[in-house]
């Protein structure tokens, strides 16, 4: 990836890339739900990063975080990763000191294939205030068994805490979620062909996703379907962060399924990023 990452205060040329930093978050540990009094924590910690209220760092690291604090193409930000030996699958986070009121959250990298790298690039070169990803896949096997640990459905996560302090900071703000879906599985005719299934998790979408969805179509050149007016399938109606925006009456909320070939497109191609954050951009 062309764009650079410096720790603040780091001489000239001292960069890293962000999808290193990602993929070794993402790196070992085991998969478990963090305690009730923990997320809440996080959610208010999630809320001063937002807010810019004073210096988090103790906090984060007593939590077994490691915060640190860089420049992304010339915007300060600061980034949470878990600490080696406290990986449990509680995410990766990237927090900006401006941007619109925007945030990006990646729930399924491991089996999304490209959503990580295309979420990376949003964050590097959008103006996304805030970007959420997850750690660990989102199931795994133990023999015949399968083992979820989806942070798209799990009731008590960072993800959540993530979520509610998004929301409470921009009330009028938009939280996108990216995904991945194979129209192999489809099972309506506008499943097979679609390229792209905008939602809101709900039956009555806000206006801003047939907008969306009539840009992200035109600049991506592909079929663009709202749920539930185009198609009835992958509507995130079980989505957790859907659900729990619902409970706060907060309406902005986007869930954006995308076929492998559009995927693999904007992991390639920037200028095609550029038209499609643009589409982003123009919501406000």
């Amino acid at each position: 990836l062309l764009f650079t990452f410096c720790p603040v205060g780091a001489a000239a040329g001292a960069t890293v890339s962000l999808p290193d930093i990602l993929y070794k978050a993402m790196d070992g540990g085991q998969y478990a739900v963090p305690p009730a009094q923990e997320v809440a924590q996080a959610e208010e910690l999630f809320l001063d990063l937002l807010q810019g209220k004073g210096d988090t760092r103790a906090a984060w690291q007593d939590l077994g975080w490691v915060y640190e604090e860089r420049t992304i193409n010339g915007r300060q930000a600061v980034l949470l990763q878990e600490q080696e030996n406290q990986k449990t699958g509680r995410g990766f986070y990237v927090f900006f000191k401006d941007g619109q009121d925007h945030a990006l959250m990646v729930p399924h990298g491991f089996k999304d294939l490209r959503t990580n790298t295309i979420g990376a690039y949003f964050l590097a070169e959008g103006q996304f205030r805030c970007g959420a990803f997850n750690t660990r896949p989102r199931w795994i096997k133990e023999g015949d068994k399968k083992i979820n640990q989806d942070l798209a459905r799990e009731k008590q996560s960072y993800f959540i805490a993530f979520t509610k302090a998004f929301a409470r900071y921009a009330r009028q703000g938009t939280i996108f979620q990216i995904h991945g879906f194979a129209r192999q599985k489809r099972i309506s005719v506008n499943g097979v062909i679609a390229d792209l299934i905008l939602s809101a998790g709900h039956e009555n979408p806000h206006d801003d996703v047939p907008i969306l969805a009539g840009c992200l179509g035109r600049v991506l050149r592909g079929a663009a379907k709202v749920y539930p007016h185009d198609i009835k399938e992958l509507g995130a109606t079980v989505n957790i962060s859907g659900k729990v925006l619902r409970a706060m009456n907060y309406e902005g909320f986007i869930h954006v399924e995308m076929v492998r070939p559009i995927r693999e497109a904007l992991s390639q191609d920037q200028q095609l990023r550029e038209k499609y954050l643009e589409c982003i951009a123009n919501l406000e």
